[in-house]
C-alpha cells in the first residue's frame, strides 16, 4: 500500500500550505 501512503504524505503537505497561506492572508490583512 504504497501508493496510499505517499498520496496521505501529499495530502498532508497540501493541507499543510493551505493552513499557512490562510494564515498569511488574515495576518497581512
Amino acid at each position: 500500500m504504497k501508493i496510499i501512503d505517499s498520496w496521505e504524505r501529499e495530502n498532508r503537505k497540501i493541507f499543510y500550505f493551505i493552513r499557512i497561506y490562510l494564515n498569511e492572508k488574515k495576518t497581512s490583512s
